[in-house]
């Protein structure tokens, strides 16, 4: 595990890095890319966040971003393109205008979510109540889409 204390991290592209259980404690970041990394276990919610404006800072591209931590971040317009987000925590995010194209949601907690506008296209194994979250203008793709109607307890025939 390596610990990054009150760092500023601006205008950073990380490729093809292991960052796993990397922690970014009281550190700043901001212009941040990510490309086909391995960052198993972040918890992001340590970061320095209230003072950074987050429009679009983070980018992640064919990342493994399994067991992360984003419980009730500002991701707003924050790009997840090809990556592995199983098991993570977006509980309470705001991810509107998010990209969350051609990613793997298996097990993450997608609760009490502002998704308006968040982009799904191609994504799957997602468990979003429609409900819970405010999904207005959200895109997805057929037939994972389907999946927000799992807690209706309704039958779909074929």
């Amino acid at each position: 595990e390596s610990i990054f204390e009150n760092c500023k991290f601006r205008e950073c592209e990380f490729l093809s890095c292991n960052l796993s259980n990397i922690n970014f404690k009281s550190s700043n970041l901001q212009d941040m890319v990510f490309e086909d990394c391995k960052l198993l276990g972040v918890d992001w919610t340590k970061a320095k966040w209230p003072y950074v404006k987050l429009t679009s800072t983070l980018k992640f591209y064919q990342c493994n971003l399994r067991l992360n931590n984003f419980f009730e971040m500002n991701l707003i317009d924050t790009v997840f393109e090809e990556c592995r987000l199983q098991e993570s925590d977006f509980r309470g995010a705001d991810l509107m205008g998010a990209s969350l194209c051609y990613c793997d949601f298996e097990k993450s907690l997608l609760q009490h979510c502002n998704l308006t506008k968040a982009d799904f296209t191609g994504s799957s194994n997602y468990n979003i109540n429609p409900l819970e979250n405010t999904i207005r203008k959200a895109k997805f793709s057929f037939p994972e889409v389907i999946g927000l109607l799992r807690d209706f307890d309704i039958e779909i025939a074929h």
